[in-house]
């Protein structure tokens, strides 16, 4: 029973994580700097491909053996034997060699951020100063050439196979702990990275930086007029959310132990732009509690397709009706969220609010004396 419970908690938990970060990512782009990222899957995939890339190269570098795919009739594919023969040292690498699987994971997460935001400037610097439609669509294009190249040159993450990936804390299997425990460990390990990403995030976005960039989502001419300079903030905003929905990739392939690249499809894009709408752009703690309600969803229509096996399509297509008809509905009735921002008010703005209070209750005071 407890088995049972554990893995609800964990394999919910780091999903939600996951998920949060993603949507939290996009809150600042959309909900502050008012960016249309519609290619935002396109970043969560590099960090997922320069995890899953560099994890297992730098873990067969440290124990000195060559890490190699790579079909020797066709440099861009990849050899399923010798990723068979990976996959395999992989897999014990990471259930007995806990210094090489820590290191070369965390090692290669740290890149994988760098890389994501690298490419998150790389992508969209050309095209800040297209208006904000232009500037989704090219994107979302962006997003698609991502996963076009991640399955097309197989070297890299084995393009649609399923390679396996480092997982940190599976050597603790072989300890004797109960076999949920490196699971559970893994998603208190993402759940602490998430709380200190989101108090970082309340600190940068509600810091002159976080107003700068509302200013320039309500009004880019009256933020203009004061001096902002529009194209280094947006490039700002699009690199630091790059940087967080890498983050997001890197701890999926940590998790789930394997990559494909053909799974990262525009529809994950969609499902992140839902979590944020339903939250309440703009607002951190709405985003949050809207993943905690897709998850909900989601994992609803999982027991659904448990409870009705015989359903003549498969549960996928109703997610994407489910969320097309969620968008339509929030854009329509609740454009806010259901959560909706909240004013924005700094130490200075509540320190005259205390005195004008005080001014008038003194003011009241007086006059009926």
């Amino acid at each position: 029973m407890i088995e049972t419970i554990v893995g609800i908690i964990y394999s919910i938990g780091t999903f939600f994580v996951i998920y949060a970060l993603l949507a939290l990512s996009l809150n600042i782009e959309l909900g502050y700097g008012g960016l249309s990222n519609f290619g935002k899957v396109a970043f969560y995939a590099i960090g997922a491909f320069a995890t899953g890339a560099l994890a297992n190269r730098i873990a067969f570098w440290m124990i000195g053996k060559v890490f190699d795919i790579t079909s020797s009739y066709d440099p861009s594919k990849a050899d399923v034997f010798k990723l068979a023969e990976v996959n395999s040292m992989i897999i014990y690498i990471s259930s007995t060699m806990p210094f090489v699987a820590i290191a070369s994971f965390i090692i290669s997460m740290l890149i994988a951020i760098g890389v994501a935001g690298l490419f998150g400037l790389l992508a969209t610097y050309p095209t800040l100063r297209l208006k904000i439609d232009y500037l989704g669509i090219t994107l979302l294009v962006f997003g698609e050439i991502v996963r076009i190249i991640g399955v097309s040159y197989e070297p890299m993450v084995a393009g649609p196979h399923s390679m396996a990936v480092i997982r940190p804390f599976a050597w603790l299997s072989t300890l004797g702990v109960p076999f949920y425990i490196p699971d559970l460990i893994y998603f208190l390990f993402t759940l602490a990275i998430f709380v200190i990403v989101y108090l970082i995030l309340e600190r940068v976005l509600n810091s002159p930086f976080g107003r700068a960039l509302k200013a320039m989502r309500d009004d880019e001419i009256a933020a203009m007029s004061l001096g902002k300079d529009l194209v280094k903030l947006k490039a700002e905003a699009m690199v630091l959310g790059s940087m967080i929905a890498g983050l997001a990739g890197a701890l999926y392939v940590g998790y789930t132990g394997s990559i494909s690249a053909s799974e990262y499809i525009p529809f994950v894009t969609f499902i992140i732009w839902t979590i944020v709408l339903l939250g309440g752009s703009g607002n951190n703690v709405g985003v949050i509690l809207g993943a905690i309600i897709w998850m909900i969803l989601d994992r609803t229509l999982r027991v659904v397709k448990d409870l009705f096996p015989t359903l003549l399509f498969s549960e996928d297509y109703l997610r994407y009706l489910l969320t097309g008809v969620f968008i339509v509905l929030l854009v329509t009735y609740r454009p806010y969220g259901i959560f909706p921002e909240k004013e924005i008010k700094t130490p200075s703005w509540k320190y005259l609010e205390r005195v004008v209070i005080s001014s008038s209750t003194s003011t009241r005071g007086g006059g009926e004396e």
